[in-house]
């Protein structure tokens, strides 16, 4: 089990995580106008669009394999960029954890229930708004 999922999802995971942290690791304060958001809308549907069963077999069904910690471990990592970000009076640990992994979980289920690409990048970009309209509350 674990040579076949390594196999399908390597080159998947290894695209997807070098991505992301570029995503995290960018210079500058974070910024939640329109076209950011809408950036960050393309750059996750990009992911999913290229393989959304990749997607969901490495964030959703990796229980047994290598991969069973990435879900977490990439929200952990979104967790940290922007509790370091926001307003110290804002910076609740346990709400943010809560934040980001409704968004992952948000993300996976548009995945799972993929229908076209309109559809899925449609349902990404109002996940993506309302997500980035409420971290934009918590970092005044």
């Amino acid at each position: 089990q674990e040579a076949l999922c390594d196999a399908i999802v390597v080159d998947y995971y290894l695209n997807y995580r070098a991505n992301f942290k570029k995503f995290i690791t960018h210079k500058g304060p974070d910024s939640f106008n329109p076209a950011n958001n809408a950036a960050l809308a393309k750059a996750l549907f990009k992911n999913i669009k290229v393989d959304h069963i990749k997607f969901v077999l490495l964030m959703d069904k990796s229980e047994g394999t290598q991969y069973a910690g990435f879900k977490n471990e990439t929200a952990a990592l979104l967790e940290v960029h922007i509790l370091n970000g926001m307003n110290a009076d804002n910076a609740d640990e346990y709400v943010i954890s809560i934040i980001v992994r409704n968004f992952f979980h948000g993300i996976v289920e548009i995945a799972k229930n993929y229908q076209n690409e309109e559809w899925a990048y449609r349902n990404i970009s109002l996940l993506v708004q309302y997500h980035m309209c409420g971290m934009a509350l918590l970092y005044q």
